[in-house]
């Protein structure tokens, strides 16, 4: 969210995708724009409201992660800051919505009436976009990168870029946690279908592997 004189405005919604991997209980695979009609958004949007209210924030960008559990949103935490990860989504929000929170946020400080025209929340998408972080199965030093299983990646219809976090020499472990990845890939398409079908086409390549370990 962003706000303004106690007025809150929703920035962005992201539906994480979290699953167990390699005996860690809660990886981060990715993660996916949602608009305000989707299911319990409207819901999680009320309630994260009463939560920055009740905290005293009156301006500028927060970032919340609610939970809907047993049929209603519990808060896992939140921050009076911008969505973190060093700005890697603010490329496909601006594709899916056509703004960003970074960008809202210095409207929020110092243009009042970009900041009223902004929505109030995002009902409407240009595309779908997902961010999706690369897991590693196996641990060890990475004597080459698959470029075959690379290339794969990038010809997918779906693809934007692909920043690895690794590099030939580096020593990795399976990953457990954000600090473990192998690198992030940026999806955006204009048919929901065919998001999801790179998306799961790159998690088998995941588990067949795109790095060469001893």
């Amino acid at each position: 969210m962003v706000s303004r004189d106690g007025v809150h405005k929703v920035a962005a919604i992201w539906a994480y995708d979290r699953r167990p991997a390699n005996g860690s209980g809660f990886v981060a695979f990715g993660q996916r724009l949602l608009t305000s009609d989707e299911p319990h958004c409207r819901e999680l949007i009320d309630y994260q409201k009463k939560v920055i209210t009740a905290l005293g924030i009156r301006n500028g960008p927060t970032h919340g992660e609610v939970k809907w559990c047993r049929g209603e949103p519990v808060l896992v935490e939140v921050g009076a800051r911008c969505h973190g990860a060093e700005g890697i989504w603010q490329q496909i929000a601006d594709v899916v919505y056509g703004y960003n929170q970074v960008q809202c946020s210095i409207d929020a400080y110092l243009d009042e009436k970009a900041f009223d025209s902004l929505s109030v929340e995002p009902t409407l998408r240009r595309a779908y976009g997902m961010l999706l972080f690369l897991v590693l199965y196996e641990a060890g030093i990475v004597q080459d990168i698959d470029n075959d299983r690379i290339q794969e990646i990038k010809a997918l219809n779906s693809f934007v870029s692909l920043e690895l976090f690794v590099q030939k020499g580096s020593s990795v472990s399976r990953t457990i946690d954000c600090f473990t990845w192998g690198g992030v890939v940026r999806l955006i398409n204009t048919q929901q279908a065919a998001i999801e079908r790179d998306y799961n086409a790159i998690r088998d390549i995941e588990k067949v592997g795109f790095l060469l370990l001893s």
